[in-house]
């Protein structure tokens, strides 16, 4: 253990140096060989001062993300912390690059701190519900102002060392090449003058101005007033003990509450979520090929979203080309552009991003392109047409993409000259500001063309998500079965409004029909009819029985709902006039039920794409769901809340309606093997060889 830890006695300042990888992970042993360091030098005459700092470009991006959400590992991060805050010889921590979560409670038990001017502190692990383990929650509060230490511990990002948020968090900025000089000699002065440093050591800065801190902790309180956020209340508590309570009362209250965070159901989704979102990275023809560079990009087409992907591949350096089919077209394309660079100025100069991007009436300019995607409208004739233009004037190995959501890639690549460098590239709404890109597979796609393209998304800084083969994006057929569970509810005679009311409450932001009513039903009924060979459902009925009344939803003022302005949905009471013959609603089930039911339907739905080789692992369709859907963070994702319920329970509820609507609640056989088998869903959400294959 103690190699993971190096020893140098310089002047009578121990230097220890942590070693343990690129990120200098605070594991278990390394937190012993710590203690176990710090423990020999308490007793050492020679030594009168400490520095700590680590090996590398990281201080340390704190626990190991496997640690994270279970139970403590001896020794604890508590246990080390204390050992250095009470430690008789003042301790220096010299900090570069990134001091995450665990690092930043060694830091602040440390008696003084050097940074390096690229040092930047943060608490991700608030994504996952989780509170710091180390005293944090005590000790930043103490050195920063209540509303600095608030932003910070509730995790709202990664902060520079020398932004105004962080002042007064190190004693000493410097450069890296300077740093440990600089700690050894901070150390010396402690050591020198023990009136310069104090074991308890915290002149409660927040304390000296209490009117200001509780204005923090009230604004604090009302950012999550109204919402589900117990992690988040439970955070605040503890700063505002920091200013109470004694130090070692505050750090048990820190101690008691983490625990709680970590044993809730709020903190198990949100990180389901976190580690799903990492997990749909990695998808098998990783290992099968590398990725050729993309260094010039063509689009066909200079629509909105078309504008917005060129901005964003400019703004990361890459050259665009964008076709259009007449000088007007090129004129209202270079408009969309620049609004589109302008938008991201805070990513990158929108001028510099303009000068990379190109907008041109000659097909022939797209010829030096390596990726090509074409954006025109939904129609497989059109698109068939754009790309039999394309093979005129791209070289073979120049990938071909289409952007659309709805049309099965294998109608689309029929007739291309290289069906291997095809693909489907979608980019999830809103694109400028969304994260999540679908990589969808045809029938011929090369492993190479899927990581080439797959990388190149990566460096857009964006997330991609693997689709291997469903004839559309996975969040059709996801959101096809949320609405089928809406209509069936409705054949039931229950309110559209109770459904929506049940699963708004359980996080959804418009449950099914206020949902429908925002897109627009004769939005969604064209869209139905694109998909309705692969995706045949029953509610395309409802919609057009809507529209035949004059409902089109939002966009036309009434739909499942009034809409008197865009904002505001409001119940129409002659909706059952229509839907229900004319009779009451029924008295609804409990909303337990309707969040079971619909939980069931879409876990039936994903067992289908998981069958058919469409997703990877269930993970990736929660993180489809999350990152591109709007499904709460905080309940992990369908096929997560589904597990959370119960495997034998979803299963039982779509054998008793399985009858009533078969296509829906018909259990897929690898759902019904998995329960047979004892097997849940977090069973297949592993990486690599770990992975395993849903039951046949």
């Amino acid at each position: 253990m103690a190699e993971q830890v190096s020893l140098q006695v310089q002047d009578g300042i121990a230097i220890l140096r942590m070693e343990n990888g690129p990120q200098n992970t605070l594991s278990p042993d390394l937190r012993a060989a710590l203690i176990a360091r710090f423990s020999a030098l308490a007793d050492e005459d020679e030594v009168s001062a400490v520095v700590l700092t680590s090996v590398g470009a990281a201080f340390s991006a704190g626990l190991d993300i496997g640690e994270l959400g279970r139970p403590v590992q001896e020794p604890g991060l508590m246990q080390l912390t204390s050992l250095l805050a009470e430690f008789p010889k003042p301790i220096v921590a010299a900090l570069r690059g990134r001091v995450l979560g665990g690092a930043v409670d060694l830091a602040l038990a440390a008696h003084a701190r050097v940074a390096s001017a690229d040092t930047h502190v943060g608490f991700p692990a608030m994504a996952m519900g989780l509170l710091p383990l180390g005293g944090a929650t005590q000790r930043l509060p103490n050195i920063l102002p209540a509303s600095s230490a608030l932003r910070i511990l509730l995790g709202e990002g990664m902060f520079a060392v020398s932004s105004t948020v962080m002042d007064g968090f190190a004693e000493v900025v410097a450069d890296d090449a300077v740093l440990e000089a600089q700690a050894v000699e901070l150390a010396k002065q402690l050591a020198n003058h023990p009136d310069q440093w104090d074991r308890a050591r915290y002149a409660r800065v927040s304390a000296a101005d209490p009117i200001a801190t509780q204005a923090a902790l009230q604004s604090a309180r009302g950012q999550y007033h109204g919402k589900v956020a117990p992690s988040e209340t439970k955070l605040i508590e503890c700063v505002e003990a920091s200013q109470l309570l004694p130090l070692a009362a505050g750090l048990a209250l820190e101690e008691t509450l983490a625990e709680d965070c970590r044993q809730s159901d709020y903190a198990a989704g949100l990180r389901h979520a976190y580690l799903a979102r990492r997990r749909i990275q990695h998808f098998p023809e990783r290992a099968e090929a590398k990725p050729r560079p993309i260094r010039h990009l063509g689009l066909v087409g200079g629509s909105a979203n078309a504008c917005a992907i060129a901005a964003i591949a400019a703004t990361r350096g890459t050259a665009v080309t964008i076709y259009e089919r007449n000088a007007a077209a090129v004129a209202e394309a270079e408009a969309r552009v620049e609004k589109a660079c302008q938008t991201l100025a805070g990513r990158g100069d929108p001028a510099a991003a303009l000068a990379q991007i190109q907008v041109t009436a000659q097909l022939q300019d797209l010829a030096a392109a390596d990726l090509v995607l074409e954006t025109v409208g939904e129609s497989v004739e059109a698109k068939q047409q754009v790309f039999q233009a394309l093979d005129q004037v791209l070289p073979r190995d120049a990938i071909r993409a289409s952007h659309s959501a709805l049309l099965p890639m294998a109608n689309l690549a029929k007739g291309q000259a290289a069906p291997e460098n095809f693909l489907g590239l979608h980019f999830h709404a809103p694109v400028l500001r969304g994260e999540l890109v679908e990589l969808i597979t045809g029938p011929q796609t090369s492993a190479e063309t899927l990581v080439t393209v797959a990388e190149f998304i990566t460096g857009l800084g964006r997330l991609r998500l693997r689709n291997g083969g469903h004839p559309s994006s996975m969040a059709e057929p996801m959101l096809a079965a949320l609405r089928e569970v809406g209509w069936y509810f409705l054949l039931q005679g229950i309110s559209p409004y109770a459904v929506d009311q049940a699963l708004i409450d359980y996080g959804l932001p418009y449950g099914v029909f206020a949902a429908m009513d925002r897109v627009g039903l004769d939005v969604l009924s064209r869209r139905l009819a694109l998909v309705a060979a692969s995706l045949p459902v029953t509610h395309a009925t409802l919609l057009q029985l809507m529209q035949q009344d004059g409902r089109l939803g939002r966009h036309g003022g009434r739909g499942f709902y009034l809409w008197p302005d865009p904002q505001t949905p409001r119940p129409d009471p002659e909706l059952s006039t229509l839907l229900n013959d004319a009779q009451p609603w029924r008295t609804p089930p409990k909303p337990a039920e309707i969040v079971e039911v619909t939980l069931a339907a879409l876990a039936n739905q994903g067992a289908k794409l998981l069958r058919a080789g469409a997703a990877v692992r269930p993970s990736d369709i929660d993180a489809l769901m999350v990152l591109s859907q709007a499904w709460p963070r905080r309940q992990g994702g369908p096929m997560h809340s589904a597990e959370q319920h119960g495997m034998f329970a979803i299963l039982q509820i779509l054998r008793h309606r399985a009858e009533e609507v078969p296509a829906l609640f018909d259990p897929d056989p690898a759902l019904a093997a998995m329960v047979k088998n004892g097997q849940t869903f977090s069973d297949l959400n592993g990486i690599g060889r770990n992975r395993v294959v849903l039951p046949a």
